[in-house]
């Protein structure tokens, strides 16, 4: 599983014109100049440009609220796991959707989940 960088793009499930805006927690690990992402990346991070309309009972996604999966049990950076392409959790959008790795960020680095 390749590990994520400030440079994944990750997006809600309604992906098409979405993206969650990366602010990573470390930037003292990098991988080509970029910081690995790592626990509690990327929870509170805004999602913009969600194409769900405000109708009644919708609303957009805006933020990664939750985990489900996608950290790494077997490396950390200081105590926190790093962030894998299997990374998905749950937005404040209504009805809540995940969200999911598009593109990790980076094609050569590969870790244990």
């Amino acid at each position: 599983m390749k590990v994520l960088t400030k440079s994944a793009f990750l997006a809600c499930a309604h992906r098409n014109a979405s993206r969650v805006q990366n602010a990573p927690s470390q930037n003292w690990v990098t991988i080509d100049g970029q910081p690995i992402l790592a626990q509690p990346d990327p929870l509170t991070w805004t999602i913009d440009g969600c194409p769900m309309e405000p109708l009644t009972g919708q609303l957009p996604c805006k933020a990664a609220l939750t985990y489900v999966t996608g950290y790494s049990s077997f490396v950390t950076i200081d105590g926190h796991p790093i962030c894998m392409d299997t990374l998905t959790g749950l937005t404040n959008g209504l009805p809540s959707v995940n969200y999911l790795v598009v593109t990790p960020g980076q094609d050569w680095v590969n870790a244990a989940e």
